[in-house]
């Protein structure tokens, strides 16, 4: 992304601009980041990658599934499909790029490969541990270049499909229910063991 806008930078100054604002929107919330969430409690051995592409995400959905907190578990299932979306979106317009370039027989222009770059940016996100998965800035952490991906290519192709992976991750961030953990029936009632 830097390359692109030095680039453009050199080119044509008025053209940057686009290209600057969504590169400084992403630098300033992965700085957020990083100063925020800057020590992971995570082992070491669960920031490696899965083998099994998903599985972790599986292991995910089942435990939230099994939990006994509505507004989290909710919140979290519908993040993690978010997060699992996002990567499919950039699958998908990678996908029409190079059948795009193979019948025109050129190569896309820098707008048109955007989608090639943002898929490789949160390629990692479909082979998080549960461990990660767990903990939620952790992928957090990971999908951090999505955010910035989903505002850049917006910049150059205004897809509604893409407005509507942007509303959705900025709704689901501002209404992270985590810190006020509802409890279900099951919780309601104690029980004291015998003496």
């Amino acid at each position: 992304m830097a390359s692109v806008i030095a680039l453009e930078l050199l080119l044509r100054r008025r053209r940057a601009l686009p290209w600057l604002i969504p590169f400084v929107v992403f630098g300033a919330w992965h700085v957020y980041l990083r100063l925020a969430l800057a020590s992971p409690v995570v082992p070491s051995d669960a920031a490696r990658p899965s083998p099994i592409p998903l599985l972790g995400a599986a292991q995910k959905i089942h435990a939230v599934l099994a939990s006994d907190y509505i507004g989290p578990a909710n919140w979290e299932l519908l993040f993690v499909a978010l997060m699992l979306a996002i990567p499919l979106y950039f699958v998908v317009r990678s996908l029409l790029v190079v059948d795009w370039a193979r019948h025109a027989r050129a190569l896309p222009t820098r707008e048109g490969l955007l989608p090639v770059v943002a898929l490789a940016s949160v390629a990692t996100v479909p082979f998080l541990t549960k461990d990660l998965w767990n903990y939620i800035p952790s992928y957090a952490r990971y999908g951090a270049p999505a955010a910035g991906m989903l505002v850049l290519l917006y910049a150059v192709s205004r897809d509604r499909a893409l407005r509507a992976l942007m509303l959705a991750l900025i709704v689901l961030t501002l209404t992270n229910p985590v810190v006020a953990l509802l409890p279900t029936a099951n919780d309601a009632s104690v029980q004291i063991p015998p003496k």
